[in-house]
């Protein structure tokens, strides 16, 4: 039960973005007498408990209304339950108050808003408590209570430049105007489907791509009436498919468009979803390139700290002004890593730096080196906010690192798969074999990238070139140990007067066996002397005959994951001078299923089903994976930007493997999934 005395009359649903706003309807409606439920007000302790106690102790909702209030998990779960109250809006217990542009408020649209937007404080006040006046009193009318003036005759010429001149002095983002500022093919408009050359080429990378989410569809809305803006989204979220697929609207309606990242590879990878378009693509180190050719030769594994110096880009800005190189858009990918210095570059490439249009795409949290993060568009800014890639259990992890993330998209709810094992320095190959076969027994076998993390840079990596056997199987060993062992407690060793001691004496020689993944020569040899001293008895004629053939006609299975030794199919269960005979010869380990090795290479064209490539964290940024190993050795202060990164790049697996020695260093959460 609510104690009267806790009773208010409005809860204040907002978005983070929207928090200034809010924040003045929420003081305005206190002073015409009524209490609200506001959270910079009254929230303490545990924010779902106070959410709950909000909706229960306040009689209506308002909803503060902009493209950022339908990107929020927390804003998702308001307003529902408030909607499940009053479906119909009989009682009008959600109260919409737009305050900002809005693509689509869904099955909001039918309730009658309070509109905010293009006027000023005291219109926006007398709105807001007519709004108000009409949910809390039916009685209400909002008849003047003075006779409207007639209006004026008024020409079309002068209605024009009326709403012509509004549309120009407008400078808050809130009333900004609503022609668009963009030119694309009139196709694009309103189609939520990603272009042609994204979805061939997500098809070919075996991922099912067709339109754009909802929020990703009200961002691509939002920029055709932005010139300048930054889109802020987390890991995840589709950044660098929406900036793809702005751009390549853009090109489409004739507009000179260049998209540009930070990272190569990820170049590499954006030509090719824009392949057949005229977008223009590079990466920033790159492109400067172009104008001032400071680099000799590429080198074989980019960093991220391989960037132009100062005097070369004072050098490429000349040269940009000079040879008059300009763009009508710039689309940046992975801002956050720009430095300040870069941007005055971009600016001087823009035909019109008023009309052209700079979008900003950037997560602040992916920020691999610390003096980055400042950007030449302040505002405003557009938040993406919902996952899209990563699989739950995946998610779980990365909230570590950003505990108000919303909830991933619900077809990646309840899949995927994170693994993490400890290794001391020497064991690195046998630590990738451990999470490997894992792995493949879960069914995930195709599409793995393996990222080295924290100081070490690749080439001083442990793993680097690593050949990793994997076995789906028992160990040989235990198989070879079980069968010799089972004949020599039949037929003890020759010399021998005693059974046990003759297996116990076998079980020492049987210690010496190597831990290779597959018997080597020395392994061999010494299991056939084990097996030819087994005192098999002698036999003659046609019982010696069918020994013989036995043996040789054995082979090897496998049973619920255990090397089986099968002799005939009528009697499946092999005899112990079967065995002893079979291990006698010396090719016993030829039909010995081998195991799978999977070979790390730093080469970037198409790999084999048992290739995986290993890159840095940054080479990898931007970019996307089925699966991915994260060979972390040592540690540092970067060491959970970089695990953030990487771990954000998988897709449905991920598998993080550190130095035992330095798994204490990892946040609490993040160390109990070494347990």
């Amino acid at each position: 039960m609510v104690e009267p005395r806790e009773l208010r009359d409005f809860f204040i649903s907002f978005n983070r973005a929207d928090r200034e706003s809010a924040k003045w309807i929420a003081y305005v409606i206190e002073e015409h007498g009524y209490k609200v439920y506001f959270q910079d007000w009254d929230f303490r302790g545990n924010f779902v408990e106070h959410m709950d106690r909000a909706h229960r102790t306040c009689q209506r909702t308002i909803a503060v209304l902009s493209d950022h209030y339908f990107g929020s998990a927390f804003t998702l779960g308001e307003w529902t339950a408030r909607y499940a109250q009053d479906p119909a809006s009989r009682e009008d217990r959600i109260i919409p108050v737009r305050i900002g542009s809005l693509t689509d408020a869904g099955i909001l649209g039918p309730i009658q808003c309070a509109d905010l937007t293009n006027c000023d404080e005291d219109e926006a006040e007398n709105r807001l408590m007519d709004r108000i006046m009409r949910a809390l009193d039916p009685t209400y009318r909002s008849k003047p209570k003075d006779r409207p003036p007639f209006p004026p005759k008024t020409s079309p010429s002068s209605r024009s430049k009326s709403k012509t001149k509004l549309t120009q002095t407008s400078s808050s983002p809130l009333k900004a105007k609503k022609e668009p500022v963009t030119v694309e093919s009139p196709a694009d408009n309103n189609s939520r489907k990603f272009s042609e050359s994204i979805r061939r080429r997500m098809a070919q990378l075996n991922r099912a791509i067709e339109e754009l989410t909802s929020e990703q569809y009200r961002a691509i809305n939002q920029l055709r009436l932005i010139n300048r803006v930054r889109i802020s989204g987390c890991a995840g979220s589709g950044k660098t498919l929406v900036a793809t697929e702005k751009a390549i609207r853009l090109a489409r309606g004739g507009v000179k468009t260049l998209l540009m990242c930070h990272n190569p590879t990820l170049a590499e990878h954006l030509r090719t979803l824009v392949l057949g378009t005229d977008v223009d693509v590079t990466s920033f180190q790159d492109w400067v390139a172009r104008f001032v050719p400071y680099m000799d030769e590429a080198p074989l594994s980019w960093t991220h700290y391989q960037e132009p110096d100062t005097e070369t880009l004072f050098r490429a800005f000349d040269e940009i002004v000079h040879q008059g190189i300009t763009y009508a858009a710039i689309i940046v990918d992975e801002g956050q890593d720009f430095r300040e210095e870069w941007w005055p570059l971009l600016d001087a490439a823009l035909e019109n730096h008023e009309r052209s249009i700079l979008y900003v795409f950037h997560d602040d949290h992916q920020a691999l080196l610390p003096y980055r993060s400042r950007y030449s568009v302040d505002n405003p800014v557009i938040d993406l906010s919902r996952n899209c890639r990563n699989a739950a259990e995946i998610y779980k992890v990365l909230r570590v690192f950003r505990p108000q993330s919303p909830e991933p998209e619900i077809r990646l709810q309840n899949h995927g798969m994170v693994l993490a094992h400890g290794f001391r320095s020497g064991e690195e190959r046998g630590a990738t074999a451990n999470v490997m076969g894992r792995i493949l027994q879960a069914g995930y076998d195709t599409g793995m990238v393996a990222l080295v993390g924290g100081p070490r840079d690749l080439q001083t990596s442990p793993f680097r070139n690593l050949t990793v056997p994997v076995r789906l199987t028992e160990a040989w060993q235990d198989s070879v140990r079980r069968y010799l062992l089972d004949a020599g407690s039949v037929y003890p060793a020759r010399g021998e007067t005693v059974a046990e001691q003759s297996e116990r004496s076998l079980q020492r020689n049987l210690a010496d066996l190597s831990d290779e993944p597959h018997p080597n020569a020395a392994d061999v040899s010494l299991v056939c002397r084990l097996a030819r001293q087994i005192n098999i008895p002698i036999a003659t004629g046609k019982y010696q005959h069918r020994m013989m053939t036995a043996a040789g006609h054995a082979g090897w299975s496998v049973e619920s994951g255990k090397l089986r030794l099968r002799f005939s199919q009528r009697e499946p269960k092999p005899k112990p001078y079967e065995i002893a005979l079979f291990f006698a010869k010396d090719d016993w380990a030829e039909k010995l299923p081998k195991p799978r090795c999977f070979q790390f290479t730093q080469e970037p064209g198409a790999l084999g089903k048992d290739k995986i490539r290993i890159m840095n964290v940054a080479s990898f940024k931007g970019l996307e994976a089925d699966g991915a190993l994260l060979l972390f050795s040592d540690y540092n202060s970067s060491f959970v930007t970089d695990l953030y990164v990487a771990l954000s790049r998988a897709r449905r697996v991920v598998a993080l493997l550190m130095n035992q020695d330095r798994v204490h260093l990892l946040p609490h959460p993040l160390r109990s999934i070494f347990a």
